[in-house]
């Protein structure tokens, strides 16, 4: 196994909310009151996606470089994580280039 590694970033809405998101996974995003909650919900959600990749035999999503992420206007970005999962090292390799 190796791991793979994801940016998810949480932004602060407006309204009080809390949005995380990976620009590695545009489909994910996470919204709820508390920044650990939407931080936990989007590693749950992009550690099963990535493993659903692997399980049938697709290449998973690269990591995107920190200085090609792009902060969306509607949203204050709060907080950037990084992320890892665990995934077949066949996989993994074609993922890192």
């Amino acid at each position: 196994m190796q791991k793979l590694w994801y940016w998810v970033i949480v932004d602060r809405i407006r309204s009080g909310w809390f949005e995380a998101r990976t620009p590695d996974i545009p489909d994910v995003s996470v919204w709820g009151t508390t920044e650990q909650e939407v931080l936990t919900a989007a590693t749950e959600i992009i550690t099963s996606l990535v493993r659903s990749y692997a399980e049938i035999g697709e290449v998973p999503p690269r990591m995107q470089w920190p200085s090609d992420i792009d902060t969306g206007p509607h949203a204050a970005e709060f907080s950037r994580s990084l992320i890892s999962v665990d995934v077949p090292s066949e996989l993994a390799k074609f993922a890192l280039h």
